[in-house]
């Protein structure tokens, strides 16, 4: 706080003596400090983190660690009690919860069902496009020996052709 008073008077006297130029040398002024703070509020929660695990650290070692389990557990029903109590839930709150959790569970089964009715129809689908590339295989193989008696005949007369000739 005594930084941020000290920035604007001096903020004030640069602007008033010096123009543009003190202008620009606060708000560069503005930037490094704010860097600053940023850096320093790092490094002070890395610091505080370090002393907290270590404190949790001893405090365990010294209960031992059921009881600093159940020390845990304590503070944790300690604090749920404390907020249940501050703030504590409005019947309409109770009963549009359990109608949400109601219609949660409709659009679930909702989806669910979709989701089984399009795995269906895919599964349809593929099987008609199985069963359509099996019928042009059939298709083809019929035709490839048609085609094949056609190029041997072909080549028959060709040869008779061919023998006629000489």
């Amino acid at each position: 706080m005594l930084i941020a008073v000290v920035v604007l008077v001096l903020s004030l006297t640069l602007s008033k003596q010096l123009g543009n130029t003190g202008t620009i040398i606060t708000i560069s002024l503005l930037v490094v400090m704010f860097i600053g703070m940023l850096i320093s509020n790092g490094f002070v929660k890395k610091k505080m983190s370090e002393a907290n695990y270590e404190s949790r650290e001893e405090i365990e070692k010294h209960l031992g660690k059921g009881k600093f389990n159940q020390l845990l557990n304590q503070q944790k029903e300690y604090m749920d009690n404390y907020f249940d109590n501050l703030y504590p839930p409005l019947e309409d709150e109770e009963n549009n919860k359990e109608e949400k959790v109601e219609v949660i569970d409709e659009k679930t089964e909702e989806i669910a069902e979709d989701t089984k009715v399009e795995e269906t129809k895919v599964e349809d689908e593929t099987e008609e496009v199985k069963e359509a590339e099996v019928q042009e295989t059939l298709e083809e193989a019929k035709e490839e020996p048609v085609q094949e008696e056609a190029k041997v005949e072909e080549k028959t007369e060709e040869i008779k052709e061919t023998e006629d000739k000489e």
